[in-house]
């Protein structure tokens, strides 16, 4: 172990050095001589981790491994769409050096507007990585796995009241992101996942047939999405022409297209609105919810949604029995 003192414009600082078989492992920048210690000595002590760190394997950038791990077969269809989520997020740093405090915070992020099943799945994603990287020698131990497994109780069901929904959209359409608005209007509109919507591209966009091909979905297969007409009024103010990304951020030289990072809008729009608790998640569940209670079958509510097993729908289902049971006290109570 070795602490170097740095004096800087910003004032002094300690930089904590960790050697392992006279190569340098690891070292980390901190305000405080304690804590440039204290960090040190934490690393020093796990000896399993030090040797990992040390080991030209270990050196292996996350992204290498995971398109490694990528080739190989997984009954998880979509496991590879999850991976990327994660190499888009630490895909620069080496297997070695990544640890669990680099993992929550992405994580933690993903779980506000997801729910615990999704997430879970995607922990399961990143420690398919580690795991495989584990099994050929190159680490020690498995990070993700001290990340906590989500109870999954995906049971909640939240619509929007008309005056929840008039405030949400007036909120998004002032949003400092002018597509927020349309992106919380093609949730509503079509029922679709966030992801779907933002891997849409416009070149599967048919404005006049008023239709949305969605080619990767949650469930591993392509589907159609029929758009409103108000919702086609809306995609039409920011129609593009290409194969550019509806939601997508603009692009830097020589980079490929990414979906643009809108939570920050997303957040302040729903505190403006007074819905604070609301998820984006809410918005598909609003959309089945309004097509339940206006009597649609839970068939016909799974084939909007995309869903493969009727069980998914049936949370919907008290829905459909309270219009039921207002159409048969309109209709057959008095015949009575």
């Amino acid at each position: 172990m070795h602490i170097q003192k740095r004096a800087g414009a910003s004032g002094t600082s300690y930089r904590a050095i960790v050697k392992y078989s006279g190569r340098i492992v690891g070292s980390k920048t901190f305000r405080l001589r304690k804590d440039a210690k204290a960090w040190a000595t934490r690393l020093e002590s796990d000896r399993q981790h030090m040797a990992a760190l040390g080991s030209p394997d270990g050196a292996r950038l996350f992204k290498d491994v995971a398109a490694e791990v990528k080739r190989t077969p997984s009954r998880d269809k979509n496991r590879a769409f999850r991976i990327d989520w994660w190499t888009a997020r630490i895909g620069g740093k080496a297997i070695g050096r990544i640890e669990v405090a680099d993992l929550r915070p992405p994580l933690d992020d993903y779980a506000k507007d997801h729910a615990p099943a999704t997430t879970n799945r995607l922990r399961a994603a990143c420690s398919s990585v580690f795991r495989y990287a584990h099994k050929q020698g190159w680490i020690t131990a498995n990070p993700a796995r001290q990340l906590a497994h989500r109870t999954e109780d995906n049971k909640r069901v939240r619509w929007l009241e008309p005056d929840e929904r008039t405030r949400l959209l007036r909120a998004c359409d002032v949003s400092g992101w002018p597509r927020l608005g349309l992106l919380v209007r093609l949730l509503l509109g079509t029922g679709c996942r966030l992801g779907e919507a933002m891997a849409l591209r416009w070149c599967d966009v048919d404005l006049a047939e008023r239709t949305a091909y969605l080619e990767r979905t949650k469930n591993g297969s392509a589907r159609m999405l029929t758009l409103p007409a108000p919702l086609v009024a809306e995609l039409k103010k920011h129609r593009a022409i290409g194969v550019g990304l509806v939601f997508g951020a603009d692009p830097k030289p020589g980079q490929q297209q990414r979906p643009f990072t809108f939570r920050k809008h997303w957040n302040k729009a729903r505190i403006e609105a007074g819905l604070p608790d609301l998820r984006l998640h809410d918005l598909r569940h609003d959309a089945a919810s309004q097509l339940a209670m206006a009597g649609a079958t839970l068939l016909e509510i799974g084939e909007v949604l995309g869903h493969k097993s009727q069980q998914t729908t049936k949370r919907y289902s008290h829905l459909s029995v309270e219009h039921l049971r207002a159409l048969t006290d309109r209709v057959l109570g008095g015949k009575l």
